[in-house]
């Protein structure tokens, strides 16, 4: 057992953690092992933590762990193209060099229809994030991404007006406060799901199919909503009730307002026909 000393990434209190070091190193033998660090271990909240096999800390991000992701049947099994197309991506090189929240930034981005500008001066990663994000946005969302060093995003920052800038696990532009009143939550979870797998192959292949899984029900929602003939608005609390069966699954709230930004932001379509409310009848 070794104890090793991490830092909070909202409050930044530090605290000691007991930890396997044989389960450290096998975890974290293609890049970084991932600890759940639940609350009152360290302070009130809970996150994630990156250790190297050095058992330095490498990163953290805040992550609730009461977010459970529906699980729908969908097709884990890796053919030999998708298995070529994940072992060219380099997925150790990414998890090493960029942080999860950055991840979550450029997830949430394209899942909103943003163009997204990515800062970083190492160009090794250039090319493993582009196919990563080619990889798992193949087929479902269609996306605007860039990478640029500093230099080259100072020389022509006037082209890039429109575009949510991510730099060092910010949004530029002060679009930092207006980032923390969109729900990110749901995005946290797919990264922490992808960075959690031992194998980063397969945690990309994880991946690809949460994004997919989105898709997919994101456009149900609009189906359900144009066929909905009623005179009243469909309720919350309907909606989720013929999702679940559709998908034979279970829906928390916090994945449906997920879902529902997807469909208003990066589908554009108008939510009208639908209550804010989950019971319109008693106003919740």
């Amino acid at each position: 057992m070794v104890k090793v000393q991490i830092n909070c990434p909202l409050c930044n209190k530090y605290g000691k953690v007991e930890l396997k070091k044989v389960d450290i190193l096998k975890k974290s033998s293609s890049g970084l092992a991932a600890i759940n660090i639940k609350e009152n271990i360290i302070c009130e909240h809970s996150f994630v933590a990156y250790i190297d096999k050095n058992l330095n800390i490498r990163d953290s991000f805040v992550c609730d762990f009461k977010i459970e992701l529906p699980e729908i049947k969908q097709d884990y099994v890796k053919t030999s193209e998708a298995n070529k197309k994940v072992d060219d991506i380099k997925v150790d090189l990414i998890v090493l060099n960029i942080k999860a929240l950055e991840i979550v930034y450029i997830l949430n981005g394209i899942l909103m229809k943003k163009k997204i500008l990515f800062i970083h001066d190492n160009d090794v990663i250039y090319n493993p994030l582009y196919n990563m994000i080619e990889f798992i946005f193949h087929d479902n969302f269609h996306y605007d991404f860039s990478i640029l060093n500093q230099y080259e995003y100072r020389k022509d920052k006037k082209s890039y007006k429109k575009h949510e800038v991510i730099y060092m696990d910010n949004i530029l532009k002060n679009k930092k406060k207006d980032m923390k009143k969109r729900r990110i939550k749901i995005e946290s979870a797919i990264v922490k799901k992808f960075l959690f797998e031992e194998d980063p192959s397969y945690g990309l292949l994880l991946f690809r199919n949460e994004i997919n899984k989105a898709f997919r029900m994101s456009n149900e929602i609009i189906n359900i909503l144009q066929n909905n003939n009623g005179n009243q608005k469909l309720s919350k609390k309907k909606l989720v009730d013929i999702l679940s069966e559709k998908f034979e699954i279970n829906i928390q709230s916090e994945y449906l307002e997920f879902l529902l930004e997807i469909v208003k932001n990066y589908h554009g379509y108008n939510l009208s026909g639908l209550s804010d409310y989950y019971f319109p009848n008693l106003g919740l």
